[in-house]
């Protein structure tokens, strides 16, 4: 029996000392995978960043697509309706150029001499009708 236990702590020995290499080949192992662990947990959080980033920049630009949108939708009003004011203005113009021309055709027809000097003769039949002038007027009649 001797030689029994000498062998079952030969074989024990021997199983201790596999179990520490499995154990420290283990530990090594864990080591080793929670490294890469930790570089792929860094990883994650830098890809996590830029794709905040990249969202933020995203929307942004849907923002100014947006806006952009609205103002060229607002300069294509602004545009319709100055052509609108401008019609309305053109014709105004043309309204006022013809009642300009009517009324200087008209001013032409009153500064033709319909009579000579008829105020003077208006005048003398008045004072022909009136009785005899007063001297002061008689002086002014031709």
């Amino acid at each position: 029996m001797f030689g029994r236990d000498q062998r079952s702590r030969g074989r024990s020995r021997k199983v201790d000392e596999a179990c520490e290499l499995e154990m420290e080949a283990g530990k090594k192992e864990v080591a080793e995978r929670d490294k890469v662990v930790s570089i792929l947990e860094r990883e994650l959080e830098k890809t996590r960043t830029a794709l905040g980033i990249s969202n933020g920049k995203l929307k942004l630009k849907e923002e100014v697509a947006a806006a952009a949108m609205a103002a060229q939708k607002s300069a294509e009003q602004s545009l319709r309706l100055a052509d609108i004011r401008a019609t309305e203005f053109r014709n105004r113009m043309e309204e006022l150029s013809r009642q300009l021309e009517a009324i200087d055709s008209g001013n032409r027809d009153r500064r033709k001499v319909r009579h000579r000097c008829w105020p003077w003769q208006s005048l003398r039949d008045s004072i022909n009708n009136a009785g005899p002038p007063l001297p002061e007027i008689q002086a002014l009649l031709p």
